[in-house]
């Protein structure tokens, strides 16, 4: 007789296998077999979007966040596998060529043909952001931008003058940056020729999408 929590020992004998007509069963080996049986049962699991660790975005770009809908899917399996589930995870995402923020259905992975998810599919939101990093550029050179009345001014760099600029950018064009790309320069446009002036350092940069965010000495 069957108890549960323990595994049912089915006795095999001769006379419970069938044979042709003509032909008897002596005996059978083995003479028992061991059933595992369990209670199926259900409870709701949490999903989490898995991405295709070799599919991954192009450089300088990265996942910032995402949104799974539902967050919670409803599992149905036998109860000692269903205790042992914590989390229920999706096929794996592929993030190539992804520079935006971009939806996808996709499946619920079921590892085990006795365990049955609702909803099988889930709605997957992801938020793509472009890595923005900082980087320090000290020693640079600090130019003397001349105006039209400044003539007889003609330094093109500030002897022993230096000045460190911070600046952020996506990580794959800070790569390429280069301390040459980066003028920093004080501006006498309008200034008279004669006395002391205080005057701000200024900067650009000759590569697009770069943000100066520091000038030392200001």
């Amino acid at each position: 007789m069957y108890e549960e929590g323990k595994p049912y020992i089915r006795n095999v004998r001769p006379e419970n296998i069938s044979s042709p007509i003509g032909i008897k069963v002596i005996s059978v080996t083995p003479q028992s077999f061991r059933v595992d049986m369990d209670k199926v049962d259900t409870k709701d699991l949490p999903v989490e979007a898995v991405f295709d660790t070799k599919m991954p975005p192009p450089p300088g770009y990265a996942v910032n966040k995402v949104n799974v809908s539902p967050q919670y899917v409803r599992v149905t399996a036998p109860s000692m596998i269903l205790e042992k589930l914590q989390v229920m995870k999706t096929e794996p995402i592929s993030l190539d060529r992804m520079i935006q923020s971009f939806d996808v259905n996709t499946n619920v992975v079921v590892s085990r043909p006795d365990i049955k998810v609702s909803p099988g599919k889930v709605l997957v939101q992801t938020e793509i952001k472009r890595e923005i990093e900082k980087a320090i550029f000290p020693g640079l050179p600090v130019r003397i931008m001349k105006g039209a009345d400044n003539e007889d001014c003609a330094v093109d760099v500030l002897n022993g003058k230096t000045a460190s600029v911070t600046v952020s950018a996506p990580s794959e064009i800070l790569k390429r940056l280069t301390p040459s790309d980066i003028k920093v320069y004080v501006d006498i446009s309008g200034l008279g020729n004669d006395g002391s002036h205080e005057l701000r350092l200024g900067c650009w940069v000759t590569v697009n999408d770069v943000v100066v965010e520091q000038i030392h000495p200001e």
